[in-house]
């Protein structure tokens, strides 16, 4: 059996090599991702110091435009937005990038949400915005 005085330097230790090995650090566990929605989805993203990048599919089985991408987060100062205006078919997909961004980060995993302005082609006076999140590192 183990004494009291064993228990807590043995727990002392534990944790000690949790923190040690950045177990609990979630900027090091948590998976980089990128959320959109079912039917228009997100495939790849990246983030540096002045930009932001992301692949978006259309799997909405209509078509549509995606009028601007704007980028919000607390380590954006200023506009971060993608204005590129790119007619998407079913089942195509888009590159776009907002340039000209400040963001500053302290080497960690950043949140950014972003909201996705477009319209369907069949209703293109009506627009829509669409929310989503992404979790990534800034390179």
């Amino acid at each position: 059996m183990i004494s009291d005085d064993k228990t807590i330097v043995l727990a002392l230790f534990l944790v000690s090599m949790v923190f040690l090995y950045g177990c609990l650090a979630p900027d090091q566990t948590l998976p980089d991702r990128c959320v959109l929605s079912a039917q228009i989805s997100c495939l790849e993203f990246g983030v540096s110091q002045d930009s932001i990048a992301i692949e978006i599919l259309n799997g909405a089985e209509q078509d549509l435009t995606v009028k601007s991408i704007t980028y919000l987060g607390d380590s954006i100062t200023g506009e971060c937005i993608a204005t590129d205006v790119v007619p998407l078919a079913n089942n195509e997909k888009a590159t776009f990038v907002a340039k000209n961004c400040n963001i500053q980060s302290d080497g960690g995993k950043e949140k950014f949400t972003m909201d996705v302005l477009y319209v369907w082609d069949d209703t293109p006076v009506v627009e829509h915005t669409l929310e989503g999140a992404m979790i990534t590192n800034v390179l």
